[in-house]
């Protein structure tokens, strides 16, 4: 495995820095590290996450170049949006798209710098022309709503697979007894929702947990009812203890969303979730306790009358929450759908 942490453009010398930001589509970093790589693991597959600032599209051409298949995981949007999220200023934004990122430089989306943000649209827009163009063959989106949003935009949908993310499954199940409330889990930022979906929590509907950290923690302490319990960041094992511990977990998400590690996580330890319909969760069929989108009250409502379901009514749903887990979202399954993903990129010539 070759893991280049972003640190690592901090250690090296300012001309090489100034070389890769000038040249953040294709820089002789990037191609140096992906080939000594090919030579000492001698892969047929190369399978590429995130490529800047040290490795850029180069990396991939490279690789193909050497004779690898390649693969390529989408986490998000940012091949249409500097910052990946299509979210600005309280709303979904959808000003920039592949190759045209004017306005996300102007306002400098990237990193809060206009700098920044131009250096990193030169290598996203040679990312899209070489995916356009065949390179890599295959590309991975965690949902249908993102395959369907990069075909919208002119890529072959047929080159694109649905590979979502997976989490362990539980060890053991707590029981409806051992459960009670609703929780939050993420950051404390304005694109998560939290603020106006605490904001509008009743203050006779049952506990709500809110897990996180973020810049906006003190205004969202400030309009927590005394249901509700404000815990700070935790660590990856408590987060999962605390999911197990609750009845529903509530993604009140403004943006679109990849697909958060914390609602498979949820689903896995049957714990119910409840969305907005939209982006991510805009499929009924895999999200069946969603909500319209910015209805604060009907989130409220949906959240308490799952947490206060009847033991044999929550059970069954929960049971569904386990088996959809296990079918989409479990270690099995991700094995399963890469083992197919590698064999189709290798027959076809990567």
């Amino acid at each position: 495995m070759l893991v280049v942490p972003s640190s690592v453009f901090d250690g090296i010398g300012l001309p090489t820095q100034v070389r890769i930001a000038l040249r953040m589509g294709d820089h002789r970093w990037g191609r140096d590290a992906i080939a000594q790589a090919i030579d000492e693991f001698e892969p047929e597959i190369v399978h590429f996450h995130n490529l800047y600032p040290m490795l850029s599209p180069g990396a991939i051409t490279a690789a193909a170049h050497a004779g690898c298949a390649s693969v390529q995981t989408l986490h998000n949007y940012r091949l249409s949006c500097l910052a990946g999220t299509h979210f600005l200023n309280g709303e979904v934004c959808e000003r920039c798209s592949p190759g045209r990122f004017r306005q996300g430089i102007v306002r400098g989306c990237y990193r809060g710098s206009r700098l920044q943000s131009a250096s990193i649209a030169r290598g996203l827009t040679a990312q899209w022309r070489n995916l356009m163009a065949g390179t890599p063959r295959v590309a991975l989106a965690l949902t249908s709503f993102m395959r369907d949003k990069y075909a919208a935009y002119g890529l072959d949908v047929e080159r694109i697979v649905v590979k979502p993310n997976s989490v362990a499954t539980a060890s053991s199940m707590r029981t409806w007894a051992e459960r009670a409330g609703v929780i939050f889990v993420g950051r404390l930022s304005a694109e998560k929702g939290v603020l106006e979906f605490v904001g509008a929590w009743p203050s006779e509907a049952p506990a709500l947990t809110v897990v996180g950290g973020g810049p906006q923690e003190r205004e969202v302490r400030a309009v927590a009812g005394k249901n509700v319990a404000l815990t700070g960041a935790l660590d990856a094992a408590s987060v999962r203890e605390r999911l197990s511990r609750a009845r529903v977990c509530v993604v009140p998400s403004l943006w679109y969303e990849g697909l958060p590690l914390v609602v498979l996580e949820a689903l896995a330890e049957g714990t119910l979730v409840v969305t907005f319909d939209h982006g991510a969760f805009a499929a009924s069929d895999a999200w069946p306790w969603s909500v319209p989108t910015l209805d604060w009250g009907a989130m409220s409502d949906r959240a308490t009358a799952l947490a206060e379901a009847e033991e044999d009514e929550w059970a069954a749903l929960s049971h569904l929450a386990r088996r959809q887990a296990a079918d989409l979202y479990s270690d099995g399954a991700s094995l399963a759908g890469l083992e197919h993903v590698y064999s189709s990129a290798t027959m076809n010539g990567g």
